[in-house]
């Protein structure tokens, strides 16, 4: 990947951090070099987790900056907000979807540089 050090590193480390934190015991990341036709290529990086997941509307909620779904946890609200940013920064795309394992899947899409 030919991004910013730092900025891959805040939005894994972010992913990450949040999937570890609701998962019940496996957390998956893949990246893949990913190609749409017509379009350009693209790297695709997802992070999912086989805990409770989250409703439709949750999801909705969840990159809104100080939106914190469970005061329970430790954190702030901002790291999926500030991973939004960083990807939209490199025009990229972040979507949130029911993984296969069961929880929460996180994927970032960024274009070839």
């Amino acid at each position: 990947l030919n991004y910013d050090r730092d900025d891959l590193l805040e939005m894994l480390g972010n992913l990450l951090d949040n999937a570890c934190k609701w998962a019940a015991n496996q957390v998956v990341i893949h990246l893949a070099l990913a190609e749409k036709p017509n379009l350009k290529k693209y790297y695709l990086i997802t992070v999912e987790d086989d805990g409770a997941g989250l409703s439709p509307a949750e999801i909705q909620q969840i990159t809104t900056a100080g939106t914190r779904l469970d005061e329970q946890t430790q954190g702030h609200g901002l790291g999926l907000a500030i991973v939004k940013q960083l990807v939209e920064a490199h025009q990229g795309r972040l979507t949130f979807h029911p993984s296969n394992l069961g929880g929460l899947k996180a994927a970032i899409s960024l274009p070839l540089i």
